[in-house]
This record gives C-alpha cells, structure tokens and sequence, in this order.
C-alpha cells in the first residue's frame, strides 16, 4: 500500500500534460453521423428480429 502511495502516477504530476491541438468539427461530425447510422441500424435489426420471432411463435 504505501509503495503506490509513495510513487503517484506520472499522470498527476504537475506539468506532466502538453497541451493538444483542437479536434476538428468535422471528425466530430462525423462520428456522430456514424454512431447514430450505427444505432439505428442496430435498432431497426432487433425490431424486425422480435417481429419475426413474434410471428413464429403465434403459428406454433
């Protein structure tokens, strides 16, 4: 215990961090446009997936 407490991760050092250019608006644009098609891709999947199985259960 006291070996982590008497070594702090480099990453809590003052001054340890530079600091970093500013991401585009475009690659953020872009990566919500993608994980929203992503999402509701999926929905759309599981919708017409729990319809399907619906159906079969009724005819049996």
């Amino acid at each position: 215990m006291m070996l982590f407490a008497s070594h702090p991760s480099v990453y809590t050092l003052p001054g340890t961090w530079e600091a970093q250019p500013m991401v585009s608006t475009d690659v953020i644009y872009s990566t919500t446009i993608g994980m929203a098609s992503f999402g509701i891709i999926t929905i759309t999947a599981t919708v017409i997936s729990m319809l399907a199985l619906k159906g079969k259960r009724k005819r049996v």
